[in-house]
């Protein structure tokens, strides 16, 4: 069943982006399909954060990334962490 994505499933869906993007990808699924087997269209909705990830959707990308699903967590709120601390830097007080 597919879920709606809340906060903690957009830290992850934007991590996941990060990475993507880091790595060569896109947005489009595109990259991510080409090393699982889930399909463009199934990845594009994570990372556009339509879908939320499951435990399953974090395994086969931690594994992608060469990470445990742990540290991909882990690094997906870090992310999180320092981006909002960046924006709360910027904006004016």
């Amino acid at each position: 069943m597919n879920r709606p994505a809340g906060a903690f499933a957009r830290e992850l869906s934007e991590h996941l982006e990060l990475l993507v993007l880091r790595a060569g990808g896109d947005s489009s699924g595109r990259w991510l399909a080409a090393r699982t087997d889930r399909g463009k269209g199934y990845w594009a909705s994570i990372i556009a954060g339509e879908v939320a990830m499951n435990t399953n959707d974090i395994a086969i990308a931690a594994e992608v990334f060469n990470v445990s699903p742990y540290q991909f967590v882990r690094d997906a709120r870090a992310d999180h962490a320092l981006a909002a601390s960046d924006e709360w830097n910027t904006t004016a007080h």
